[in-house]
């Protein structure tokens, strides 16, 4: 007979990334239009923001008679996908949509915005996410656990740091499982992951292949001799030059594979063929989790799809010991996650007013079977 383990769900958001430097939701087009005006974009990224700011500057009319907080760069970025679905103009002079404008806009701002410290002549994890990664480490060694983290981010920064410290996960976006180590659903898509239109298969350039493709140390030491104490790592870029998908089949001319960005909306339309793998997975986690742990993520009120996805998630016979959640702001936060809870799992609620980096260091006292 098979060897049941206790099960243990980690569901990160932006706040797990923003120690990373990753932008929060609030103030994401903030420093999206910093980079517009720094000069900082290449040429072929400028029209794509310039586009995006336009097409929120037609927005601004809806406030004569409704409210989109635009400031959010989810509303926005859910507002330019329904109007494209219900075919209204947005009075636009631009050979590109709104929706592959703000992806872009997405992509760049975050690639720009997370800087990897350097160890030496090599690339390293950002802090917050190394000393995640190494307490994952230890716990994957030592404790009898299945762990699965679920993220809505879809930066780069956690996974990189699982492969440096030699955690080994499966993004499970294939039905049979990749890797024997823990999973990491990443439900908004990734950087890293590019849907092919060929066999309609989503696949992720894995950071082992990333790692032998990429001058990871001949870019650091580029970046030491500019005395930088940081680096970049721009994966979309290497994506669209190195990437080989698996099927064979060569892209239509002047097309390159591009990040698979999935809009976070209720309805998620042509997507949800592309990962319903990856949400089916994190339902039957959640299903079957003991323990869940919530860090980085407000659960905002417009969130339906994740209301659904846990209360649906969480149908199962699995009797769940204790359901942590992780925020500086819990007076804040907590209101909405008791709203979401049910009777049994409100009685195993706990809140803690701390940051992810407090979580990353203390993970086992968080996540340790009762």
């Amino acid at each position: 007979m098979p060897e049941i383990k206790p099960k243990v769900v980690i569901i990160l958001g932006a706040g797990a990334s923003q120690d990373a430097g990753a932008p929060l939701m609030n103030n994401f087009l903030d420093v999206a239009e910093h980079l517009l005006w720094s000069g900082k974009l290449q040429p072929e990224d400028q029209k794509p923001f310039e586009t995006v700011f336009k097409g929120l500057a037609s927005l601004q009319g809806i406030y004569a008679k409704s409210y989109l907080e635009l400031d959010n760069i989810e509303t926005v970025f859910a507002a330019f996908e329904m109007a494209e679905l219900l075919k209204i103009q947005i009075d636009l002079e631009t050979d590109i949509s709104l929706t592959q404008a703000i992806r872009k806009l997405i992509v760049v701002t975050l690639e720009k915005s997370i800087e990897f410290p350097l160890s030496d002549t090599f690339v390293s994890p950002t802090s917050s996410y190394a000393t995640f990664a190494e307490a994952m480490s230890q716990t994957t060694r030592e404790a009898n656990t299945d762990i699965t983290i679920i993220t809505f981010n879809y930066d780069i920064a956690l996974d990189f740091a699982l492969f440096y410290h030699r955690v080994a996960y499966d993004y499970c976006l294939s039905p049979k499982p990749q890797s024997n180590g823990i999973r990491l659903l990443k439900l908004h898509g990734s950087l890293n992951w590019v849907h092919c239109p060929h066999c309609d298969n989503v696949m992720d350039w894995s950071f082992g292949e990333i790692a032998s493709a990429m001058p990871m140390r001949v870019l650091a030491s580029r970046a030491h001799a500019f005395k930088s104490a940081t680096q970049a790592m721009p994966v979309t870029s290497w994506l669209q030059n190195e990437f080989k998908h698996s099927c064979g089949q060569p892209l239509k001319p002047l097309v390159s594979p591009q990040p698979l960005i999935v809009p976070p909306t209720w309805s998620k339309g042509e997507h949800h063929r592309q990962i319903a793998q990856v949400w089916q997975r994190a339902a039957k986690d959640l299903q079957d989790a003991s323990v869940i742990v919530v860090s980085g993520y407000s659960l905002p009120e417009t969130d339906h799809f994740f209301r659904y996805l846990f209360a649906l998630g969480t149908m199962g016979q699995t009797r769940l010991k204790r359901f942590f959640v992780l925020d500086p702001k819990m007076e804040d936060v907590s209101p909405r996650y008791k709203n979401l809870l049910g009777p049994l799992a409100k009685q195993r609620f706990q809140s803690n007013p701390c940051t992810f980096q407090t979580f990353a260091s203390n993970l086992e006292k968080f996540i340790r079977f009762p």
